[in-house]
């Protein structure tokens, strides 16, 4: 393989590590949560997840065949840590905020949260 294909199948790979954490496990865990609220199956919320998730795929794959060689390392460190902490909010960044059924959330109760998450998100890059 040359070095464009390496990194197309290493951008290809981490994209999909990406996706399928925010387009399928995400909304897997949502919806096996609170199955009797939905009245649609999974597959359905997938299906209109697939094509986000393709265009998501496509400009990882073409912002990375387009980076130059000194730079792609950040540039796939960037989209491993972006993976991971996408599977880290939502596996164990998980909030509880109370019922979603129609009641107002007090977000000030819940800011230091939103800080929270802020401050390992930031760092994660550093």
């Amino acid at each position: 393989m040359s070095k464009s294909n390496n990194s197309i199948v290493l951008s290809l790979g981490l994209s999909i590590i990406l996706v399928i954490n925010a387009f399928v496990f995400m909304p897997l865990i949502i919806y096996m949560g609170n199955i009797d609220s939905f009245i649609m199956p999974i597959w359905t919320i997938v299906y209109y997840y697939s094509i986000p998730s393709l265009i998501i795929i496509g400009l990882i794959i073409v912002i990375g065949s387009l980076v130059t060689e000194r730079h792609y390392p950040r540039f796939i460190a960037v989209i491993a840590v972006i993976g991971l902490l996408v599977w880290f909010q939502g596996n164990i960044l998980v909030w509880e905020y109370g019922l979603l059924d129609g009641q107002n959330i007090n977000w000030e109760l819940h800011q230091w949260r939103g800080w929270l998450d802020l401050c390992i998100w930031v760092s994660a890059f550093y």
